[in-house]
């Protein structure tokens, strides 16, 4: 609050506003029913992976482990995997907002104010703040890591961007943005700087390694490969359905303006940069890097989903704030405004700015639910235990509703690998055909349709109902006992 001094500036009591207003949404819609995302689910499966030693869930050696293990110590200690799920997100949202705030100040006098309250409400960052995903923890860590830069603690930057990188791999460009950064001050003073430049360097990798080397081990013992989880990510990230998700790069322009149209004011914050030479300053440097770095990179893979921008756009939301802060203090330079006529100038900015937002995420707030056909379905194995014999899915899904072991089938074209390797073992194989999706007339059509008549001539058919999925399509389920 160093930044809003004066007794007749209302601006404090607006900032309290903003965060006691984007509390109040987060907490009534984390008690909202909704639909849990694929994804999510995945992370809920290898949370019970790591806690039962094994026996439930299961492992996707692409992902990162670091979210997992956040939800599967919740559950440890007896936690509702959902609900603590639902907190943990909720808490990173909070300490997004306001990181975004005193950042944003450190970075331009009420930058931080105009930046917050465009986070604050940003309908894509309020929508995945109920999901256990790792975008906004992620993006939490990197604010932290921000935070630690400016304040010249080096080690603890660089071990909060090696948490970053463990919670979502893309995070690793965060890591290259901050070196740069440090580095970026002393290009004209290298020689002389040298010492100085060692020390910060050496504390930054040591914070960062301490946490990384351990991961780079652990992947050589259990993979042969030290980068394997990153490698595979990558590939997995950029091959992923891309017939499905290819909206070109014009979806992540149009969502600039679907998000908050002050986004596009960071153009007016990348000018601040380079007029009032800016890049002497780490913090500008880092904020400036990552999220060019972040933003090319989903901008050069064919995978589009605006959730994969939530960093992107908090990272543009402090740039857009130095800018427009930036466009207010030199228009008062000429125009010599009061003190109160920029208050009042920019809490119509912020308001403005807030009900954009509301107006979006209040549609949010409409009830979203399982179909009765799919509650049956998911709560088939409602009432086993962890010694019950196996079942083979396609749906993580099941690993919310039963503590039954289970197989995830994986694509249509090696389901038969997986079937060879544990129908022994399986007592039941559930299928939800629409849980694969196939690009028409391709290869995977057939696997499938190979796949589901060997179910039928293998096993008895006990389960078969229909659902309406949201495009409209119908989807059959299965479920087959031996």
């Amino acid at each position: 609050m160093k930044h809003i001094d004066s007794k007749k500036n209302y601006l404090k009591y607006f900032l309290y506003f903003i965060f006691s207003i984007a509390l109040i949404l987060r907490l009534v819609y984390l008690f909202k029913s909704n639909v849990l995302w694929w994804d999510e689910t995945i992370y809920i499966g290898m949370a019970k992976f790591i806690f039962s030693n094994g026996v439930l869930g299961f492992w996707e050696n692409f992902r990162p482990f670091l979210l997992p293990f956040v939800l599967g110590f919740g559950w440890f200690l007896g936690f509702p995997l959902i609900l603590f799920g639902k907190f943990f997100q909720l808490i990173c949202s909070m300490f997004i907002i306001y990181l975004t705030y005193y950042l944003g100040e450190k970075m331009y006098k009420n930058a931080g104010l105009i930046a917050a309250t465009i986070v604050a409400f940003l309908p894509v960052f309020f929508t995945f703040g109920n999901l256990s995903l790792t975008n906004i923890p992620a993006t939490a860590l990197t604010l932290g890591a921000l935070y630690f830069l400016y304040r010249k603690k080096y080690y603890w930057c660089g071990f909060f961007a090696a948490l970053a990188l463990l919670m979502r791999f893309l995070f690793a460009l965060i890591a290259i943005a901050i070196g740069i950064s440090i580095l970026l001050p002393y290009i004209k003073t290298f020689k002389c700087k040298l010492k100085e430049i060692s020390v910060k360097s050496f504390l930054t990798l040591t914070g960062f390694f301490t946490l990384i080397l351990p991961f780079f081990i652990s992947n050589k013992v259990l993979y042969q490969d030290w980068l394997y989880p990153i490698t595979e990510g990558s590939r997995v990230f950029n091959d992923y359905n891309n017939w499905l998700y290819d909206l070109g790069n014009i979806h992540y322009i149009q969502q600039i303006f679907v998000q908050n149209s002050l986004l596009v004011f960071a153009i007016l914050g990348i000018a601040a940069y380079f007029i009032l030479k800016k890049w002497k300053e780490p913090l500008w440097n880092a904020v400036l890097f990552s999220f060019i770095f972040m933003g090319g990179y989903l901008f050069h893979v064919i995978h589009k989903e605006v959730r994969f921008m939530i960093p992107v756009f908090i990272l543009m939301a402090l740039y857009a704030g130095a800018g427009l802060a930036w466009l207010i203090y030199s228009a008062n330079k000429k125009l010599n405004l009061s003190e109160k006529a920029i208050s009042t100038f920019l809490i119509v900015i912020l308001t403005i700015s807030m009900l954009t937002g509301y107006v979006t995420i209040s549609t949010n707030f409409s009830q979203s639910k399982l179909q009765p056909t799919q509650e049956i379905f998911f709560n088939y194995f409602e009432n086993a235990t962890q010694k019950d014999s196996l079942f083979i899915s396609s749906t993580p899904m099941f690993v919310v509703y039963t503590d039954k072991p289970m197989e995830l089938l994986g694509n249509w074209d090696i389901g038969m690998e997986v079937y060879r390797r544990h129908g022994e073992d399986a007592s039941h194989i559930a299928i939800d055909e629409c849980d694969k999706p196939c690009e028409p007339n391709s290869e995977c059509e057939v696997q499938k349709k190979i796949y589901l008549d060997l179910m039928n001539s293998k096993n008895n058919l006990i389960f078969n109902q229909t659902y309406s999925r949201w495009d409209g399509q119908n989807c059959s389920m299965y479920i087959w006992r031996k």
